[in-house]
């Protein structure tokens, strides 16, 4: 935790106004802290995983991607709004991920489907 020591006269409502906007108090500062960690997963959902030419490491890396995301999503829900993700974002991932364990199973490991 940061601490600030304000060593000048400074108009309160300037200062109060600024502390909000960083988030360091106040009633947006909750909100603030929600959003950020919306931004957050929406951000690591909407990169791409970059394609390297190696069907196995890419699907790897995809795999990593796909429970990351729902790691990150379930840490929202948990923290701001439980529930949310709970039936189609959640179940899509977890089938997504699911095809792409079959296909590194089938492609890359010689198994076929576990």
């Amino acid at each position: 935790m940061s601490v600030i020591i304000i060593t000048a006269t400074y108009d309160g409502y300037q200062l109060n106004r600024l502390g909000q906007a960083a988030g360091w108090w106040g009633p947006s500062s909750e909100s603030n802290q929600r959003q950020r960690e919306y931004q957050r997963y929406k951000d690591f959902c909407n990169s791409p995983v970059p394609d390297t030419g190696n069907r196995c490491s890419d699907l790897s890396k995809q795999i990593d991607h796909a429970l990351k995301y729902i790691d990150l999503i379930e840490a929202f829900d948990a923290r701001w709004n439980p529930g949310r993700h709970a039936n189609n974002s959640l179940q899509q991932l977890q089938n997504t991920m699911k095809k792409l364990k079959e296909q590194y199973n089938s492609e890359c490991t010689g198994k076929g489907k576990c």
